[in-house]
C-alpha cells in the first residue's frame, strides 16, 4: 500500500526490472517479472510485483527481493533506466487511441470525485517523475510491505516474522465466554461494545469493530470478523459455552452494513468442540484435587450410612482434609 500518484505504477515497473535483473538476467534463475498497481480508494493504491523462480533460488529470494527494494529506498533506480522508461510511457499515453482508456480513466475518476486529466496532463505528470521521487514512493511501500514466499525462504535473519496476529488497538472489556470443552480446553472469549477477543494457552486474536473491512456471516451463527490488516476473528457459537449469546452481543456491536451473509454451510463442516463428557471426566479425575473432594465426600457418605453424627464424621473428614492437603502439597512439588 502507498498513496496514489502517478509515481506509483513507475516504481512497480522499477521493482519488476530489479528482479528480472537480479533472477533472471543475473543468476538465470527467473522467468519473466511481472507488475500491478490498483486503485484502493481515491488516495490509496496497490503495488504489487514479483517474478516466477526456479526451486533452487527460493532460499535466497527474500534477501535478494528486499535488496532491489532497499536499493530503490536508498538511491532510486538509475536515472537512463528512469528516463528510458518515462519516454516509452510517453510515447504510449501520446499514441494510444484515446477510446481505449479515456472513457475508463473518466468514470473512475468522477467515481472517485477527482478531476479527469487529459492527454497532456497526464504527459506533463509524466515527465514530472524524478529519482526521488521514485526513492521516496519506494520508502512509502516498505512501511506497508507484505511478502508472500515458499516456506524454504523464511530463513533469512534481517526479517522479523510475525507469528500471530498483531494485537488490536485496544483490548476489549466484557462478558467473557469459556470454551465448550473447558476445562479440557483452556481459553476465553471476550466479547464487549467496541472490539472482541480470543485468548489461549498460546495466543490471542482480537477485533476492535471500529477496524473491521467485514463480518463474513453464516446462517449457523459463526461469524468471522475480518479486520482491515487482513487478520481474521473467527467466532463459532458452538466452540464455546452460551456462544450463541456472544453471536448476538457481536451482531447487536457491529453495524449491519458490515455483514456479508454466507449460504448454509455443510453441517459436518461447522466447526465444533470435539470434547465429549468422558474427556472431560478422564481430565477431571487425573486431578489430585479432584480426589481429595471425593474422599472427602466419601468420608461423610460412610460416616452417615454407618449411623454417625456430623459431629463424629468432622474428625474423620478434618483427617481426610490433611490427607488430601499433604497429597497435592507432594504432587505439586513433584511437578515443580
Amino acid at each position: 500500500m502507498l498513496p496514489r500518484s502517478t509515481i506509483g505504477p513507475t516504481l512497480g515497473r522499477a521493482l519488476r526490472r530489479g528482479l528480472e535483473d537480479g533472477f533472471r538476467h543475473g543468476a538465470g534463475v527467473g522467468y519473466s517479472g511481472w507488475e500491478s498497481y490498483e486503485l484502493v480508494d481515491a488516495e490509496n493504491a496497490m503495488l504489487a510485483a514479483g517474478i516466477d523462480i526456479l526451486p533452487e533460488a527460493r532460499r535466497t529470494v527474500v534477501a535478494q527481493t528486499l535488496d532491489v527494494l532497499r536499493r530503490l529506498r536508498q538511491r532510486g533506480p538509475d536515472r537512463t533506466e528512469l528516463r528510458d522508461d518515462l519516454d516509452q510511457e510517453i510515447r504510449r499515453i501520446k499514441t494510444e487511441p484515446a477510446e481505449h482508456w479515456m472513457p475508463y480513466l473518466a468514470a473512475r475518476e468522477g467515481l472517485l470525485g477527482r478531476p479527469v486529466l487529459d492527454r497532456d496532463q497526464l504527459v506533463a505528470e509524466a515527465e514530472a517523475i524524478t529519482v526521488g521521487d521514485v526513492r521516496q514512493a519506494a520508502d512509502a511501500l516498505w512501511g506497508n510491505l507484505l511478502l508472500s514466499v515458499d516456506p524454504d525462504a523464511t530463513a533469512d535473519s534481517r526479517l522479523h516474522w510475525n507469528l500471530r496476529a498483531p494485537a488490536s488497538r485496544s483490548r476489549p472489556t466484557g462478558r467473557r465466554f469459556k470454551p465448550a470443552g473447558w476445562p479440557v480446553v483452556d481459553g476465553d472469549l471476550t466479547v464487549g461494545p467496541s472490539s472482541a477477543q480470543i485468548e489461549t494457552g498460546s495466543a490471542e486474536t482480537s477485533a476492535s469493530y471500529d477496524d473491521l473491512a467485514v463480518v463474513v456471516a453464516y446462517p449457523d451463527g459463526g461469524r468471522h470478523l475480518v479486520r482491515r490488516d487482513g487478520c481474521q476473528l473467527h467466532i463459532e457459537p458452538a466452540c464455546w459455552r452460551n456462544g450463541q449469546q456472544a453471536v448476538e452481543a457481536v451482531d447487536a456491536a457491529v453495524p449491519s452494513a458490515l455483514q456479508v451473509l454466507m449460504p448454509p454451510r455443510d453441517p459436518e463442516g461447522i466447526p465444533r468442540s470435539a470434547v465429549t463428557w468422558r474427556h472431560q471426566a478422564t481430565y477431571l479425575l487425573k486431578k489430585p484435587a479432584v480426589w481429595c473432594v471425593l474422599l472427602c465426600a466419601a468420608v461423610v457418605v460412610v460416616g452417615l450410612v454407618g449411623g454417625l453424627t456430623l459431629q463424629e464424621i468432622a474428625p474423620r473428614v478434618a483427617v481426610a482434609a490433611l490427607a488430601s492437603t499433604v497429597i497435592v502439597a507432594l504432587n505439586n512439588l513433584r511437578r515443580a
